[in-house]
């Protein structure tokens, strides 16, 4: 230990350190810190969106999934198995379902450009708006899997993707 001055200085200490006064509980800490969970994407299609992330439990815990399939979402939810969209055996009212679930998903994820619900009538359709029905099946496909959180998916998606499915 040295002296300075006349006194004795030791290494300093954890303790020894001055504690910045934060709450017992820091919420910005658990947050994301600015960090937006809006990403860009490209779509089989070459077009690019900006995309929101959520995932699929907290869509159900949301209620944002249709009462027919929340059974299957909580099965694929509890196994630690990939879900395959496209070999399971759908029922005509699951299939329904299933494309209210990605219809809505592309109208609360897809940031840019913006997507609106179909309106109930034809009439009330903007020109210049982009509706949900009109974004080509296989982009919404992508899109909902990229929003739940599967990106090791997306390329098998892509490969094997059948170009045989009619838009919703």
């Amino acid at each position: 230990m040295g002296a300075q001055g006349g006194r004795t200085t030791r290494p300093k200490q954890p303790q020894d350190r001055k504690r910045k006064k934060t709450p017992t509980v820091d919420i910005k800490k658990w947050k994301k810190q600015g960090k937006s969970t809006t990403q860009e994407l490209e779509v089989p299609s070459g077009n690019i969106c900006l995309v929101d992330r959520q995932m699929l439990d907290s869509m159900l815990s949301a209620g944002k999934i249709p009462s027919m399939l929340v059974g299957l979402v909580q099965k694929a939810i509890e196994s630690n198995e990939e879900f395959d969209v496209m070999t399971y055996n759908w029922s005509d009212e699951e299939l329904t379902g299933v494309f209210q679930l990605i219809d809505s998903t592309i109208v609360s994820h897809v940031k840019e450009p913006q997507v609106q619900p179909v309106p109930e009538d034809e009439k009330d359709r903007d020109p210049d708006l982009l509706y949900v029905d009109e974004v080509d099946f296989d982009d919404k496909a992508f899109i909902f899997q990229f929003v739940i959180g599967g990106t090791a998916s997306l390329a098998k998606f892509r490969s094997e993707s059948p170009r045989t499915v009619a838009s919703t």
